[in-house]
C-alpha cells in the first residue's frame, strides 16, 4: 500500500488535486485571453477598414455643386486646361493641370459636382 504524503503541498501533482485545478485555471485563462486577442485584432481591422471607408466616400458625399463657369475659371487660374462633355443628359467636366512639383493630375466633375483626381 503506498504511502500517502502528509501535507498537499508535498503530494505529487499527480496526486494533488489543488495543482490540477490550478492548472485547469491558468490554461482556461491562456484561452480567454487568447479569444480576446482574436476579437480585439478582429475589432481593430474591421474600425481600420471602415475609417478608410468614410474617408476614401466623404468627398463624394459632401461635394457641392459648382457651375461650370466657375470649374472652368479655377482650371484656367491653376493654369490648367478645362474640357467639358454631355453624355447622357449628365455634363462630365475636366480639368488638366500640374501641380507646383510639374505632377499632372486631371480633376474630374459631373453635374459640377467634384467626384475625383487622378494622376496624368
Amino acid at each position: 500500500m503506498a504511502a500517502r504524503a502528509p501535507f498537499p503541498h508535498d503530494a505529487p501533482d499527480s496526486e494533488n488535486g489543488f495543482h490540477q485545478a490550478a492548472r485547469r485555471v491558468a490554461t482556461a485563462s491562456r484561452n480567454d485571453i487568447m479569444q480576446l486577442s482574436r476579437v480585439g485584432a478582429l475589432s481593430a481591422a474591421t474600425a481600420i477598414a471602415l475609417g478608410a471607408l468614410l474617408s476614401a466616400t466623404a468627398p463624394i458625399a459632401n461635394a457641392e455643386k459648382i457651375s461650370e463657369k466657375t470649374i472652368k475659371s479655377e482650371c484656367s487660374s491653376a493654369g490648367g486646361s478645362y474640357t467639358s462633355v454631355v453624355k447622357g443628359g449628365t455634363r462630365f467636366s475636366t480639368c488638366d493641370y500640374k501641380d507646383n512639383e510639374g505632377n499632372g493630375f486631371r480633376d474630374y466633375y459631373a453635374n459640377g459636382s467634384y467626384y475625383s483626381t487622378r494622376p496624368l
